[in-house]
C-alpha cells in the first residue's frame, strides 16, 4: 500500500479512537509520581502505572499481540523474574504492584502508542514532566527547602542536603542523584525533538524548556548527572558533523564568559568552582586508584566503591544465589559513630536483593536492550530529521547503564521503562509506515 494511503487511513482511524488525553497526560505523571506517597495500599507512581493499564484494557486491549514478547525479549525476562521475586520475597501486594506498575505498564505503553503523531507526544510528555520537576528544583534550590521530600531528606541531627552551599534538591524523587540524571536525559529528547518536524512555536518552546533542564541538572550537584549530559550531548554534536564543533566550543566560551562578567557585577564568589574541580579531580582519581578519599574533600559522593563491593558480598553471605530479597537493607558498620545503609551501585544493589540470578538477569537484560537499539538505529519514522529514536535510545541507555555502577536505579526505573516501551512502539511504528508486519519473524532481526 503507498505511504500516502497508510497516512490516510491512520487519519480516519484517529477520528474514530476515544480521546487519548487521559492516557498522554497520566503517561506524562508516571515517571514522577513519588513511591513514598500513597493512595491506600498503592504509591503515587504504582496507581499511576495502574491507570495507564486499566486504559489499555478497557479501550487498547484488542490490540493486543503476543508477539511483542518477541521484542527486546530481554526486558521482558527482567520485568518476570524480578516480578517474581516480588512475590516471593516480599509480598502478594508488593508481586502485584510490580506486576501492573512496570511489566504490564510497559505493554499498555506499547499498545497505545499507535502511530508517529502519538509517538512524538508521549516524547514531549516526558519532557513537559522534566520541565515541571526542574521547576520544583529550581525553587527548592533558591529557597533552602524541601516542598515535597522535606520529611525524607532532612534528617533528624539536623544535617542539610548543602554540598557547595547549594541545596541539591530532589524534587518528587528520594535521590538528586536520580533527579539529575532524568534532567540530562530529558535534555537529550529535546536535542531529539529539535531536529524532528516541529512547528516554529514548538522549536521555540523546546527551546525555552532547554534551559531549566539544563538549570535544575547543575543545581542537583550530581556529577553523574552532569557528565551523562556533556557526554550525550558531545557524542551528538559529533554526530552532527565536526564543522559545528568549533562554534559549540565559541559558545560555552561565550557562555563562561558571561558567567564570570556577570558573577563579578553580582558579586558572586566563583572560588567554590575552582575548589569544586579540584576536588572533583581528586575523587576521581581516588576512584581510579581504589584508595580512600580525603576525609577533607568537599566531594565525598563517591565514597569507597571497591570497599563497598567487598561489604555486600560478605552482607550476603551464603545467599549469594538469590539473595536477600526485594525488602532487603544494606547495613555495614564503619566505626562506633557511622553504619553504612546505602548501596550505591545498582549491579551490586541487584545481588543484594536477588543474587546471581537477579545480577545474570540483569546483566543480560541491559547487553540485549543494547542490542535492540543498536539493530534498530537505522528505522525511522515519518517527521525525524538528522537523528533517528533507535540511535538516541543508544545513546541514552550505553550512558544510564554506566552510570548505574554510581546510584540505585530506585526512580529512574519508571523512565528507564517507558523508554524502553516508547523504542518498541517506535520500532513498531516504523515498519507500519513502510507497509511491513508490526512484528518482525525474529525477535533479532533488524528493519535498518
Amino acid at each position: 500500500m503507498p505511504y500516502a494511503q497508510i497516512l490516510l487511513r491512520d487519519s480516519a482511524g484517529n477520528r474514530r479512537k476515544p480521546n487519548k488525553f487521559f492516557f498522554m497526560f497520566v503517561l506524562m505523571l508516571y515517571p514522577i509520581m513519588p513511591l513514598n506517597y500513597y493512595l491506600g495500599p498503592l504509591s503515587y507512581a504504582n496507581f499511576c502505572g495502574l491507570l495507564l493499564v486499566l486504559f489499555f484494557f478497557v479501550f487498547r486491549l484488542r490490540n493486543f499481540d503476543a508477539k511483542v514478547f518477541k521484542e527486546d525479549w530481554t526486558v521482558w525476562l527482567y520485568l518476570a523474574v524480578y516480578t517474581i521475586f516480588n512475590f516471593v520475597t516480599a509480598s502478594f501486594m508488593n508481586g502485584v504492584a510490580w506486576l501492573f506498575a512496570e511489566l504490564l505498564a510497559c505493554v499498555a505503553i506499547v499498545f497505545s502508542i499507535e502511530d508517529r503523531r502519538d509517538f512524538f507526544r508521549a516524547i514531549d510528555g516526558i519532557i513537559y514532566a522534566a520541565v515541571l520537576l526542574g521547576m520544583l528544583g529550581i525553587a527548592e534550590s533558591l529557597t533552602g527547602q524541601y516542598f515535597v521530600q522535606g520529611a525524607l531528606m532532612n534528617p533528624a541531627d539536623g544535617s542539610t542536603g548543602l554540598r557547595y552551599g547549594v541545596l541539591r534538591y530532589t524534587g518528587t524523587f528520594g535521590s538528586p542523584i536520580n533527579l539529575g540524571l532524568f534532567e540530562a536525559i530529558a535534555s537529550v529528547l529535546v536535542a531529539y525533538r529539535l531536529t524532528t518536524r516541529v512547528s516554529k512555536a514548538g522549536k521555540r518552546a523546546l527551546v525555552l524548556a532547554y534551559v531549566p533542564l539544563v538549570v535544575s541538572m547543575i543545581l542537583s550537584v550530581s556529577r553523574l548527572g552532569i557528565c551523562v549530559f556533556v557526554a550525550a550531548n558531545s557524542i551528538l554534536i559529533l554526530r552532527s558533523g565536526a564543522g559545528k564543533v568549533l562554534s559549540v566550543i565559541a559558545e560555552l566560551c561565550l557562555g563562561l564568559c558571561v558567567l564570570v562578567l556577570g558573577s563579578d557585577a553580582l558579586g558572586f564568589d566563583l572560588s567554590l568552582f575552582s575548589k569544586a574541580f579540584s576536588d572533583f579531580a581528586s575523587a576521581v582519581l581516588s576512584m581510579l586508584a581504589g584508595t580512600a578519599q580525603s576525609q577533607n574533600s568537599s566531594v565525598v559522593g563517591f565514597g569507597n566503591r571497591f570497599d563497598l563491593y567487598a561489604w555486600v558480598i560478605d552482607y550476603v553471605g551464603d545467599n549469594w544465589l538469590a539473595g536477600l530479597g526485594v525488602k532487603a537493607e544494606f547495613s555495614h558498620v564503619l566505626n562506633q559513630w557511622t553504619t553504612k545503609t546505602s548501596v550505591e551501585v545498582n549491579y551490586l544493589y541487584i545481588y543484594l536483593q536477588c543474587g546471581v540470578i537477579g545480577l545474570i538477569a540483569l546483566i543480560v537484560f541491559y547487553v540485549g536492550n543494547l542490542r535492540y537499539a543498536w539493530r534498530h538505529r537505522g528505522c525511522r519514522i515519518e517527521g525525524e530529521g538528522r537523528f533517528t529514536f533507535g540511535g538516541i535510545a543508544f545513546i541514552v541507555f550505553a550512558l544510564y547503564y554506566i552510570a548505574q555502577f554510581g546510584v540505585q536505579e530506585t526512580d529512574l526505573a519508571r523512565l528507564h521503562f517507558e523508554l524502553i516501551a516508547l523504542l518498541i512502539a517506535y520500532v513498531i511504528i516504523s515498519r507500519k509506515e513502510r507497509g511491513l508486519a508490526p512484528f518482525a519473524e525474529r525477535s533479532t532481526a533488524s528493519d535498518a
